[in-house]
């Protein structure tokens, strides 16, 4: 059985972290006041949750591919005009647990979060259709 170190798992979560923060604070042209800051620390904060939650997964997956199944269960079809076939329906996989799904769908919800940006108020625009529009009353 494989050893998940904790260790490794916090060093993958740091580096996550901190290259959320160069880029965020650093690399950025955008002003740190005000609501930026604050979603750059939303930014780090989900780089670091995911990035714990990705490497929980990789760390896992070897015994979850060797894990415990669900017994297959053999089947027996008929065919019209041929007779019986028997039909091997094999059994739920230990790698898609219900965890190791909550762990993509964290992880994946801390990616999302990556890609969301305040935009500074001078280059907010009220909507504004691209082209005329027509009344279609008669």
């Amino acid at each position: 059985m494989h050893h998940k170190s904790w260790g490794i798992t916090a060093l993958v979560g740091a580096g996550g972290a901190a290259l959320s923060a160069y880029v965020n604070l650093f690399a950025s042209s955008a002003a740190t006041a005000g609501p930026a800051l604050l979603m750059a620390k939303i930014h780090i904060g989900a780089a670091l949750i995911g990035s714990l939650l990705f490497a929980r997964f990789i760390q896992g997956s070897p015994d979850a591919l060797k894990g415990p199944t669900h017994p297959s269960t053999v089947g027996t079809s008929i065919v019209t005009y041929r007779g019986a076939v028997r039909v091997l329906v094999p059994g739920k996989s230990a790698f898609f647990s219900a965890i190791r799904c909550l762990l993509l769908l964290g992880f994946m919800l801390c990616l999302m979060i990556q890609f969301v940006q305040i935009a500074p108020p001078d280059t907010v625009q009220p909507f504004a259709p691209s082209a005329p529009v027509r009344s279609l009353a008669t």
